[in-house]
């Protein structure tokens, strides 16, 4: 399955924060559309409707690994990819 199409079915907003919202952050892009990109690349198998993002999308631990403080460090960067996709495999702590 393509990125696109799993976002769009797995996301409530897509990469939005809010339904009727604008404007998507990049750190929030990235780690979106990344982190999903790896996550079906390890597990192409993975079903969009039975994954529950809701709970992890709308943390305050998202919001941390999102927030735009220091957000082109490569830690920063490389911690909010592997949130999502952690977080889509079921892998996460």
């Amino acid at each position: 399955m393509k990125t696109m199409h799993f976002v769009s079915i797995a996301f409530p907003y897509g990469f939005r924060r809010a339904k009727m919202g604008i404007a998507t952050p990049r750190a929030r892009f990235e780690a979106i559309a990344i982190g999903t990109f790896l996550a079906l690349k390890e597990k192409p198998q993975l079903d969009p409707h039975k994954v529950k993002v809701n709970d992890w999308l709308e943390s305050t631990e998202f919001q941390d690994v999102t927030g735009s403080d220091g957000a082109n460090a490569i830690s920063r960067l490389s911690g909010r990819i592997n949130f999502v996709r952690k977080h889509l495999l079921g892998v996460a702590r």
